[in-house]
């Protein structure tokens, strides 16, 4: 489904992310653990060899966290000689842990620990939330972690899934290798979105220049091409506010519509999006050449074949309106918006106050220049570019 609301890539990556300074991948020796204290059963000092351990990191504010619990007293039971560990994480208050678990009672029947504060002192995230989960580019908890009888991690997922790598594991027939193989698969985009981050914060952090971070970009981009999807409008915004450097914004941004977005409808339209406006939704003051570039990627997104949702449709239309008032066709972006509201009906977007909220600056700007000179120049076709 086409999103309609505002996004600015610019804002979202600005936050920047720290990758772990290790990594934590399956076929790995397992870190040590590190808890302030165990609130339930006996406590676990370390992985002793020739034990199996399931390491789960939860939180009481995480529905499926708590969703999980039963299945893992299940687990538990089946698997006696296990030494399960629920560690909560990213969590401060840890009387409300505490009471959690007490009220639990049975329903909770394995051990539970309490993360240990970070190196710097910081309570969320702790020491295991850095080393275990960020360390090995988990998005999210629940997250499960088995331990091999060799101190090695054999699986992490979510525990839902935990049931029969278990069983493998525990049996001696877990094919540790292939697991190892999967594992670095499934994490590449994330790694790499994350070494992007990283790069690109620490350049903004030493006051790295529009070029600077470029350059960032552009690194990232060869050593992984499909952070274009994600980043590329990242790199137009970055190259579009200077003269000398507009004519590459546009040569990159016709890139990504034919080559990187090609029939992506949804890329399209975030690409369209993040260059009309700025982080908090409002019109951003774009060059025509730059305003044309973003017609053009609604227009291709108008194009790309399949059935679509009414309100698919309607944030084209509005899309559409957008590039119009950007280039001072004030008269075609009213007459598009109206058509935008049109076929929002009966949908989720109708009485949508940003869109309604467009309306009426289109209209004002209509009636503030009713001989308003239109579209500078026809969008055209775009020519596959090679420039990255």
């Amino acid at each position: 489904m086409l999103r309609t609301w505002m996004l600015s890539l610019l804002a979202v990556c600005l936050l920047g992310a720290d990758a772990p300074p290790t990594e934590l991948m399956v076929g790995q020796m397992a870190p040590k653990l590190a808890v302030q204290e165990f609130v339930k059963g006996e406590p676990v000092a370390k992985f002793e060899k020739g034990e199996v351990y399931v390491i789960e990191f939860w939180a009481t504010w995480c529905g499926p966290c708590v969703q999980s619990i039963p299945l893992l007293t299940e687990l538990q039971h089946k698997f006696p000689k296990v030494k399960f560990i629920g560690i909560d994480v990213l969590e401060n208050d840890l009387d409300t842990v505490r009471e959690f678990v007490a009220k639990q009672k049975t329903k909770m029947d394995y051990r539970v620990a309490i993360d240990k504060p970070g190196p710097m002192g910081e309570e969320v995230p702790g020491s295991m939330a850095k080393g275990w989960i960020e360390a090995s580019y988990r998005q999210g908890i629940p997250a499960t972690f088995v331990i091999d009888q060799t101190g090695k991690v054999a699986w992490i997922g979510h525990p839902f899934e935990l049931e029969k790598p278990l069983q493998q594991i525990v049996n001696g027939k877990w094919d540790l290798a292939a697991a190892a193989k999967r594992h670095a698969e499934e994490v590449i985009p994330i790694r790499e979105k994350t070494i992007l981050e990283r790069k690109f914060a620490k350049a903004r952090e030493n006051g790295g220049t529009p070029a600077d971070l470029v350059r960032v970009l552009d690194a990232s981009f060869e050593r992984y091409p499909p952070l274009q999807s994600e980043y590329g409008s990242l790199k137009i915004i970055l190259l579009m506010g200077d003269p000398a450097t507009r004519p590459d914004a546009v040569e990159y941004g016709k890139y990504l519509i034919t080559e990187v977005h090609q029939e992506n409808l949804v890329g399209l339209a975030d690409m369209a999006i993040a260059i009309l406006n700025q982080a908090d939704g409002t019109p951003r003051k774009v060059h025509p050449e730059i305003a044309r570039l973003a017609l053009l990627a609604v227009q291709t997104a108008q194009k790309v074949p399949g059935d679509r949702e009414p309100e698919d449709n309607a944030g084209l239309a509005d899309l559409l309106a957008q590039c119009y008032y950007a280039l001072g066709d004030f008269p075609k972006a009213v007459a598009t918006q109206r058509q935008a509201l049109k076929l929002a009906e009966k949908t989720h977007l109708e009485d949508d106050e940003d869109m309604l909220a467009r309306m009426k600056r289109y209209d004002q700007a209509a009636a503030a220049a009713p001989k308003a000179a239109g579209v500078p120049k026809a969008a055209g076709t775009a020519k596959p570019a090679t420039r990255r």
